[in-house]
């Protein structure tokens, strides 16, 4: 039997590839999750999945002395547990587990899930991991990308070359977990009141400043306006927002700040439309989900977001960092109506059906999958 790892910063971002990994192992293969231990592995070992602590995978800092570290903790990893194949996500296990791949032989395949804040800025910190992805992404068999922009970018600069790259739609979208719940909406009473969510980490590149701005702009004019954040604060990332403003706003009445819940369904079937001014983005898992469930939608022409936006069609399109514009395009929301609102949102379910279907990202690894075992000489239950 073929053994797979997936490996993460995180064990909670892990759950976004849950399709793949039940996939992987309704069809034989051994999956192993590892990364730090953050309480997301308590969702990933009831359904069966052994979930390994990685201890030296620090998300902040680069203390060159803890990122050697990490590299020796993975390939240590690696030689034990002898993957026919590893699954690298996020930041660092893209750059150490791809090096520690190399070290220990094992074969590898990585997931660019966004460029993040390594590419919003100029400096040495950028400087420094443009030139470690440059070292490491050398070494995958395959390097995914979830948008244009991130792959052509890397292309041009030399990062990795063009027989490795890959192209998905994001982490796509479980379309019968998220579907419109009529029923709910049936029943809900809103009262009057307009409900905009908004659901992601609370970091300044979410654009979580740009909408405080906006619902203070909103509320003015439409007090009957209500804006929803769900978000869990991220001190470990040099983009964090203080908890103290973030209750700041909240005291100010710009938004009520609803912490942060596995679940987010029923908080998406309860709002009108949902909100994301993001700077940038590997695909948006919040749209995805937004659109699934037939809600319209508000982004930013950031790279990622504009993949999932048709100004007009499934919602409104706005620059980046602009909180006028998105108050105009909240007020916007507001002035169309119920029944608009209601053709937008399904024409992004329709969207979402079309080209985000969790089962079409599946289906892009399984192929790469293939391929790797073949040529490695592995027979896919073997």
């Amino acid at each position: 039997m073929a053994r797979f790892l997936f490996v993460s910063s995180i064990h909670s971002n892990l759950f976004f590839r849950l399709g793949l990994i039940e996939t992987l192992r309704q069809s034989g293969y051994e999956v192993t999750a590892a990364a730090a231990f953050d309480g997301g592995e308590t969702r990933l070992k009831p359904r069966g999945i052994r979930c390994l602590p990685l201890s030296r995978l620090q998300r902040g800092g680069m203390n060159p002395l803890a990122e050697l570290a990490c590299v020796r903790e993975l390939a240590r990893l690696y030689q034990r547990e002898r993957p026919h194949l590893v699954f690298h996500y996020t930041i660092k296990p893209v750059i150490y587990g791809s090096l520690a791949a190399a070290l220990t032989g094992v074969p590898s395949l990585s997931t660019v899930t966004g460029a993040g804040y390594a590419f919003m800025r100029d400096g040495l910190l950028q400087h420094l991991v443009r030139r470690l992805y440059r070292l490491a992404l050398r070494f995958p068999q395959a390097v995914f990308f979830q948008n244009p922009d991130d792959r052509d970018f890397f292309l041009r600069a030399g990062l990795v070359r063009e027989s490795q790259v890959r192209t998905v739609p994001g982490s796509g979208v479980n379309l019968d977990n998220y579907a419109p719940d009529l029923e709910a909406e049936k029943s809900r009473d809103q009262g009057g009141k307009m409900v905009f969510l908004f659901m992601g980490r609370l970091l300044w590149d979410k654009g979580i400043g740009e909408l405080a701005e906006a619902a203070a702009m909103v509320r003015r004019h439409f007090p009957q306006a209500e804006v929803w954040v769900l978000g869990r604060t991220d001190p470990d990332n040099p983009a964090a927002v203080p908890e103290g403003q973030i209750r700041q706003w909240e005291r100010e009445g710009r938004f009520t700040w609803l912490g942060w819940m596995q679940d987010v369904r029923p908080l998406i079937s309860q709002s009108d439309v949902v909100v994301l001014p993001s700077y940038r983005e590997g695909i948006p898992r919040s749209l995805l989900e937004a659109m699934a469930m037939g809600k319209p939608i508000i982004t930013t022409d950031g790279v990622g977001c504009r993949e999932v936006i048709e100004d007009g069609k499934n919602g409104f399109m706005v620059p980046v960092k602009d909180a006028e514009a998105l108050a105009a395009a909240m007020r916007k929301m507001i002035d169309l109506g119920e029944k608009k609102r209601r053709e937008m949102g399904l024409y992004g379910r329709r969207k979402a059906e079309q080209e985000f279907d969790e089962r079409l990202v599946i289906q892009a690894y399984l192929r790469e999958i293939d391929r790797i075992l073949a040529a490695e000489g592995q027979a896919a239950k073997s």
